[in-house]
């Protein structure tokens, strides 16, 4: 029998209505484990190289992992996979809510979207009963009422569902896809959706998930409840949620501020999560089967915002509509919050576009000609939200910032390019590579650009990890990089290295072995966070990316902080290359970044030689 895992890939091609259920063979959830895991090996084995991320031909993955659907807490993600048509990379990205579970309880682990729709539809999955519904109504709805229609139509307030905007019908490069009031908000997914003419996916399930030792795993449940309770981390993410990294940020000196330009932002105090709190959240909230109310239900009662409502904002949100455009004002946060999330709009690169725009304009790079007449000044909150609507309804400027800093640079020219910041095309999170030396080689070496995800931060803004550290930060990145595969592919959220402290550790490999009746050490879990890596970073070399592409914008490299805390902090080039080095090289990769033929058969992944450069490839049947 198969515990933690519902045995089943359901496969929905658009182009021929054609329906398939697969059975998954056991060694593969061995190897792959999940989530990340199941979107690496399948989208690297499945996807015709070099193709238009916004064609028929991509794929998109929905994937759970062994922990969905188990009432662990903070195992309540899904995991949503693609070629990116904002970078061309590997792009996963992940949200909480009911979603992820329920797909479990319908009875699959992998949904996989194929082709393109003759016209707007919206896949139905009610257990064994699988439809395409007529989505024509629904084409042009922002994303809640998108929500409530199905519902309505299917007359269930239970029915889970993941749908696009406005922005991903008009095909915006980092269009998101939004679920209940959450985002995968990474690469441009939402537009992949739009491109297949999919306006959203409803599931409902009423399945068991069958778990090997429900004694243990209670008991497991159980001590991670009473860590939450006596954990302060856990007590201040439940009080203040992730908003309160703004302080923290701003405390050490890297709070990005006027697109990078600076750490400190003088008006920090009214962005930070007690003045949220205090003024503007009216309920905690927590997602599906998780103890841990980090969310904010938060209101905006008077002003030019007023009736402004939204689950958040988190602080990336706040970093990129604050500090970043240069605006002090919560309201307008929690306004742009909310409108990202009615037109399925990716917020971190929506405030990166909007932050290059200002500054663009302020060093007279653009004029009022470009931008309609928009006074497009930091600080300017009212301008920030007329460009949120310009960029998903692509009018006027907001048609070539819709396209990503990388591309809009390029249409601009005049030497905007300098002011794009991004990573292999990918808008940078807000985070500061110059004070977080391990956030800055995580940035550049992940196979999707530079998210916060990858190398999480906690232990640097713990102070951890020292500002000075040179060696041994390629392997200390290398670590937290594959922790973060781990539980991407368990499907558990990646606060519970924050609030847990655990990691890769005996309790993981006890719970995933309570959960999955397999056999798993740490040893074991290691080589699946390898294997994802080393399938992402193949992937990527087949699309024709190299350690080229691993760079940081010279920003970060030529200008210093100019002060605060961190007055005169910079990256330098040499010890940035010397970690990218060192990273490699704990990965078994060579100096250009490719996986090496010992590491890759170390692996299992013998295929993944045919699509290597000339040099490194192996003779095909080998």
């Amino acid at each position: 029998m198969l515990y933690g895992y519902a045995g089943k890939i359901l496969r929905i091609n658009l182009t021929t209505s054609k329906i398939t259920k697969e059975d998954i063979p056991e060694d593969f959830y061995q190897k792959y484990l999940g989530g990340n895991g199941f979107g690496a090996r399948l989208l690297y084995t499945e996807l015709k190289p070099k193709i238009d991320p916004l064609s028929s031909e991509n794929i998109l993955i929905f994937a759970t992992g062994p922990l969905n659907g188990a009432m662990i807490p903070m195992a309540s993600k899904l995991c949503a996979i693609s070629k990116s048509p904002l970078t061309g990379t590997f792009m996963d990205g992940f949200c909480s809510g009911r979603i992820g579970s329920e797909l479990k309880y319908a009875g699959y682990d992998i949904l996989v979207i194929e082709g393109k729709a003759d016209k707007p539809v919206y896949l139905f999955v009610d257990d064994d009963i699988i439809q395409l519904r007529d989505g024509m109504s629904l084409w042009g709805k922002d994303t809640f009422t998108t929500q409530i229609m199905i519902k309505n139509e299917l007359k269930d307030e239970s029915v889970q569902v993941a749908c696009i905007g406005p922005a991903g019908e008009n095909l915006v490069r980092y269009a998101c896809i939004i679920t209940e009031q959450r985002a995968v908000g990474s690469g441009g997914l939402g537009a992949v959706m739009g491109s297949k003419n999919l306006k959203a996916i409803a599931v409902r399930g009423s399945k068991l998930v069958s778990v090997f030792n429900t004694a243990k795993l209670e008991q497991f449940v159980q001590r991670i409840i009473v860590k939450i309770k006596e954990e302060p981390a856990a007590q201040v993410l439940s009080k203040y949620g992730t908003a309160v990294v703004t302080s923290v940020l701003q405390y050490i000196g890297g709070l990005p501020t006027k697109n990078w330009q600076s750490g400190i932002f003088p008006d920090s105090k009214a962005l930070s999560a007690e003045t949220l709190v205090d003024k503007y959240t009216q309920k905690n909230l927590s997602c599906f089967a998780c103890m841990i109310p980090c969310g904010h239900y938060s209101v905006v009662k008077e002003g030019p915002y007023k009736g402004a409502i939204t689950n958040g904002p988190e602080f990336q949100s706040i970093g990129v509509f604050g500090p970043l455009t240069g605006n002090k004002r919560l309201d307008a946060i929690i306004m742009a919050d909310r409108l990202c999330d009615e037109y399925g709009l990716g917020q971190i690169s929506a405030g990166v576009c909007i932050s290059f725009a200002m500054e663009c304009f302020e060093r007279g790079l653009i004029t009022k000609k470009d931008t309609d007449g928009i006074e497009l000044r930091f600080g300017n909150h009212e301008a920030m939200i007329k460009m949120l609507r310009k960029i998903t309804y692509r009018e006027g400027i907001g048609d070539i910032l819709a396209e990503g800093v990388k591309r809009a640079s390029a249409i601009l020219g005049r030497g905007t390019e300098k002011y794009a910041i991004h990573v292999k095309g990918m808008e940078m999170a807000c985070f500061c590579p110059r004070v977080l030396k391990t956030q800055a080689l995580g940035f550049v070496v992940s196979s999707k650009g530079p998210s916060h995800n990858e190398v999480r931060i906690t232990a640097e803004l713990g102070r951890l990890i020292p500002n000075d550290l040179k060696n041994g930060l390629g392997y200390l990145a290398k670590e937290l990089m594959d922790w973060s595969a781990i539980a991407n592919s368990l499907i558990w959220c990646l606060s519970a290295e924050r609030i847990l402290d655990i990691k890769l550790s005996e309790e993981v490999v006890e719970m995933l072995n309570f959960t999955t009746g397999m056999d798993f050490d740490k040893t074991e879990l290691v080589k699946i966070a390898e294997r994802i890596h080393n399938l992402e970073r193949a992937f990527n070399i087949r699309e024709g990316f190299s350690r080229q592409d691993d760079v940081l914008p010279e920003r970060f490299l030529k200008e210093a902080i100019p002060e605060g805390p961190a007055k005169g902090l910079k990256v330098s080039k040499k010890i940035l290359n010397a970690t990218i080095d060192e990273y490699y090289a704990a990965r078994g990769w060579d100096k250009g970044g490719k996986p090496t033929m010992n590491k890759l058969l170390e692996l299992g992944l013998e295929d993944v030689m045919v699509y290597m450069n000339d040099e490194d490839r192996m003779p095909a049947g080998k």
